[in-house]
């Protein structure tokens, strides 16, 4: 009897088949970090063109008198950038792209640029970088679009291909003309990860075109911890990008969610913020995940606190805030869904070897244009913690990194004590 089942167990299975094994559809691509143009001048001396830089991008110096906040950028391409590889076209033509989760347009330059802005779509010669250009018309299957943009150049549809998912008529735009600050970055272009509705050209972002190509439709970022470099201008190691699911290789498995509370931005609610002995005793509605900004972009008042934390100032020769290299600093702590995820001292303090022993603190008051209660996490908390983007259930979702110690160069887990456009 017992050999009639087993004999019987067996032709079952071998007319039906064995249980189809479900291919993990799992998407990386690895990404590098080049700094940002501030630190370049910086760290060469050039403190002339450091200061027109500022200017000449509408940085405001002047301070508010009752809080001693002076206000910088929240986003533009002197921020450092991390950099991933994209394919467009038939046949696919290669191209380095900067990642910004805090915008939705895809953008490359056209081989054929305005004949005014010829030097920046090749790339400034200072940046050392020869751009690579979308050819239009190397492209069988490249289909011109009609959405109307203020931005010079063209839109379209194109053959994607992103670490392996491909879709056949991915919208992007064709800049024919770029600014000059982008001539001196080494891209050749940008890959908007934000919400659809973020977009100014109303195209779809790649992710939510591939979504039914991977195992869950989500995108983790993991970003590599800020390390000193050994010269001036090599890419620095910036991490990965994971579409399809968890980054199993540099984030922990326990991943703790909070509801995405907008349309157009990876953004969520924060229960409250401490610094020191100081804490705000009050929640935050609008707090921005972006890849794009090299800081954490604080509120007025939160700002003054963390300075007085600390125990940094303004420099006007920098044009930054600037404190003491050495010395014990306090975290900062971030309280997000009743979880306290932590941001230490070597994470916000940047060393660009300026002069008596000082570091750049990575913090930023929010500009004129933007919400005064609005928070910016970028680069200092994201290399803390990977930040999963979850497109189907509308939601972020925090893990500990697990990044390589800038001391030892062994692999440690970053800090939490359960209780992260660009435009043309």
């Amino acid at each position: 009897m017992i050999k009639f089942l087993l004999v019987s167990a067996f032709l079952f299975c071998f007319v039906t088949g064995a249980p189809e094994v479900k291919e993990r559809r799992v998407f990386h691509v690895e990404t590098s970090r080049h700094p940002s143009q501030a630190e370049t001048l910086i760290r060469e001396g050039r403190l002339e063109e450091l200061v027109a830089l500022h200017q000449s991008h509408g940085h405001s110096i002047a301070q508010n008198s009752a809080q001693g906040v002076n206000q910088q950028p929240l986003m533009d391409y002197t921020d450092e950038i991390y950099i991933g590889e994209i394919k467009l076209g038939t046949p696919p033509q290669t191209f380095s792209v900067g990642i910004s989760t805090g915008g939705a347009d895809s953008w490359v330059v056209d081989a054929v640029c305005d004949a005014s802005d010829e030097q920046n779509c090749r790339g400034q010669p200072s940046s050392g970088y020869s751009k690579r250009r979308f050819n239009i018309s190397a492209s069988s299957t490249f289909v011109k679009g009609t959405t109307a943009t203020k931005w010079v150049g063209t839109t379209g549809y194109d053959a994607i291909d992103l670490a392996g998912m491909k879709f056949a008529s991915q919208g992007f735009f064709v800049a024919k003309k770029v600014s000059q600050v982008f001539g001196t970055q080494p891209i050749d272009g940008i890959l908007g990860l934000g919400w659809p509705a973020l977009s100014q050209n109303k195209l779809t972002p790649p992710p939510w075109n591939m979504k039914d190509q991977m195992d869950e439709q989500t995108f983790t970022v993991f970003m590599a911890r800020n390390q000193k470099r050994l010269d001036k201008t090599t890419a620095m190691d910036g991490g990965r990008i994971t579409f399809g699911g968890l980054d199993t290789d540099n984030c922990e498995s326990q991943v703790d969610y909070m509801p995405n509370n907008s349309d157009m931005y990876w953004q969520f609610k924060m229960d409250d913020f401490s610094i020191g002995n100081w804490q705000a005793k009050r929640s935050y509605s609008e707090v921005i995940l972006d890849t794009s900004t090299w800081y954490i972009g604080a509120p007025p008042e939160e700002v003054n606190y963390i300075l007085v934390g600390t125990g940094a100032s303004w420099d006007t020769t920098y044009q930054m805030y600037t404190l003491p290299c050495k010395g014990s600093k306090p975290d900062m702590v971030f309280k997000i869904g009743g979880i306290e995820y932590r941001v230490p001292a070597f994470e916000y303090m940047l060393d660009y070897g300026l002069a008596d022993g000082k570091c750049i603190l990575a913090v930023s008051g929010a500009a004129e244009s933007m919400d005064k209660q609005t928070w910016y996490l970028g680069a200092p908390f994201m290399r803390q913690f990977c930040v999963v983007h979850d497109i189907e259930k509308a939601r972020v979702g925090f893990a500990r990194s697990v990044n390589i110690d800038t001391t030892t160069g062994t692999s440690s887990s970053s800090s939490m004590i359960l209780m992260v456009a660009s435009t043309l």
